[in-house]
């Protein structure tokens, strides 16, 4: 279960992270 939070997390922040990105 603790692996694929981690991953659901990892995966949330990066999508964030792009998003940011071409929004700027």
């Amino acid at each position: 279960m603790s692996l694929i939070i981690g991953l659901l997390t990892i995966v949330l922040v990066l999508t964030s992270f792009f998003l940011i990105l071409l929004i700027l």
